[in-house]
């Protein structure tokens, strides 16, 4: 496979790209707001509820080892929910008393 300038050109986009996004904190804060964003999956009453590998979402907060939530609780609002899957955090988790996930 020959090394041709097109490729070196686009191999410096990508370094250049990624370097502004590493090392200017505005850029970096707003792609992490992006990314974060577009990975939540908030549940609507009445709509099927999201999934992971075919089970259905919920969410844990880290250092919480009590209880999964949906979505939607109040009690993981602004906390940093790490979304899993039911049958994983079923098996280590309780259901939350509020919001009443799937068991």
């Amino acid at each position: 496979m020959a090394i041709t300038w097109k490729k070196i050109l686009v191999l410096l986009l990508i370094c250049g790209a990624v370097a502004v996004v590493v090392l200017v904190p505005e850029v970096r804060a707003r792609a992490k707001g992006l990314f974060r964003k577009a990975a939540e999956e908030v549940y609507v009453e009445g709509e099927s509820e999201p999934t992971i590998y075919g089970s259905p979402k919920v969410y844990v907060v880290r250092g919480d080892d009590t209880y999964y939530h949906r979505g939607d609780c109040p009690q993981i609002k602004g906390k940093g929910a790490v979304p899993r899957p039911l049958n994983e955090a079923g098996q280590l988790y309780q259901p939350c008393p509020l919001c009443k996930p799937p068991r």
